[in-house]
């Protein structure tokens, strides 16, 4: 039978130092170790890398206030404390207007409601402070609890507290004046509970997130960032080479250029450079129906007439028509017409394709024409003004989307 040994990790491998110099000796190495105990068990290992529902606090949107000092620390000092690195929050002692100043952290990105762990880590037991005060609160600060008070003078203070239901929203820590030196040095400062976030505050797991900060690519070789939607594999890159930046598409397919999330610009896969324009087709004449049947007329952007071959301008270059606007001078008083676009001599119909045109209204849109003309293809208007129509100016106006070579 294989006899399972319980030893102190402060006796039995535990080293005081890294081996140097000349000499034999080596780190202990502890064989299998469990330490795989998550934070929901009272005796799981801290380490602020492992868990730390503060990190990247400042980036998150946290707020720090100090007191007790008597200059301002920077913003970079700020977010050493909640990254995970050696990097520290240095705090002389000649700054200090008393024997203690305080951190309070406001405003959390993450509360812990129920059981919580907090710890904040100084760089050396030279730059840690004599005393420490560990308060928490669940009203953003407008009470705090006190949940560790220690005065022996450590690198790490720890501590855990459990508020039930009502989460912890605020926490402040109470420093000492340093004993052993000159200078307070905070490496980290932590907090989580039983349901810790691990350490996706720190980076962005392969699954997804958000970056808080500025992300910079950087190589010598044309560093690049690609984007790839695997459903038909179309692929997105922005990249740098040794004398150009390059943005564009890695795969056969159109390039769009958006703002305000709103298609403006479209380069095509045969390199052809969509861009909107308006095509205009105002009325020579106001029309009206006074008879007993429908009556038809046309507009080419230059006159308006019964004539059908007024429909037969012919398209210069490849376009879309994407809406179609409608403005009646003199609203209808009686009767109605319908109004098209017409793609060689056929109208073009469908919801939000045309416009009926009704009576005490001046405006109309048709906001979803989306229809294709290739060169050479014949545009026009075709207005069917119903019996009883009233006398009326009508002015079409037509977004469209065109490829320039």
């Amino acid at each position: 039978m294989t006899k399972i040994q319980k030893f102190n990790l402060g006796t039995s491998i535990r080293k005081t130092v890294f081996p140097s110099g000349t000499t034999n000796e080596e780190l202990p190495n502890p064989g299998a170790l469990n330490i795989g105990y998550p934070p929901e068990m009272d005796d799981h290992v801290f380490h602020p890398f492992l868990h730390n529902d503060l990190g990247s606090y400042i980036e998150r949107g946290g707020t720090i206030a100090y007191s007790g000092l008597n200059y301002t620390v920077t913003e970079a000092n700020n977010k050493a404390m909640f990254d995970a690195s050696g990097r520290f929050n240095a705090i002389n002692s000649n700054t200090f207007t008393g024997t203690t100043m305080t951190i309070t952290l406001t405003n959390l990105p993450t509360t812990f409601p129920y059981s919580a762990y907090i710890g904040i880590v100084f760089g050396h037991r030279n730059f840690s402070p004599r005393s420490i005060i560990i308060e928490t609160s669940t009203n953003n600060g407008a009470a705090f609890t006190e949940r560790l008070n220690d005065n022996s003078g450590k690198v790490v203070y720890t501590c855990t507290y459990d508020t039930g239901g009502t989460a912890t929203n605020a926490i402040r820590f109470t420093l000492g004046l340093p004993d052993l030196s000159s200078q307070i040095r905070i490496q980290s400062i932590c907090a989580y509970n039983y349901n810790s976030e691990g350490m996706h505050n720190y980076f962005v797991p392969l699954g997804g997130g958000t970056f808080k900060g500025n992300v910079e690519v950087s190589h010598a070789s044309s560093p690049a960032l690609t984007v790839t939607d695997t459903t038909n594999t179309v692929q997105s890159s922005i990249f740098s080479d040794d004398n150009n930046s390059h943005i564009g598409s890695l795969s056969n397919h159109n390039v769009v250029f958006r703002q305000n999330n709103t298609e403006k610009l479209r380069l095509t896969t045969n390199g052809l450079l969509g861009t909107d324009f308006f095509m205009q087709f105002p009325p020579s004449t106001p029309i009206s129906n006074g008879g007993g049947s429908e009556a038809t007329y046309y507009q080419n952007g230059a006159l308006t007439s019964l004539d059908a071959s007024l429909a037969n301008s012919p398209v210069p270059q490849a376009m879309t028509v994407l809406k179609m606007r409608l403005y009646v001078n003199n609203a209808l008083s009686g009767g109605g017409a319908r109004v098209y676009v017409l793609k060689n001599n056929t109208n073009i119909t469908g919801t939000n394709k045309e416009i009926d045109v009704t009576t005490s209204t001046f405006a109309f849109e048709a906001n979803a024409v989306n229809t294709n003309f290739a060169a050479g293809d014949r545009i026009g208007i075709k207005i069917i003004v119903e019996p009883g129509a009233s006398a009326a100016w009508y002015h079409v106006v037509l977004l469209c989307r065109m490829t320039i070579a």
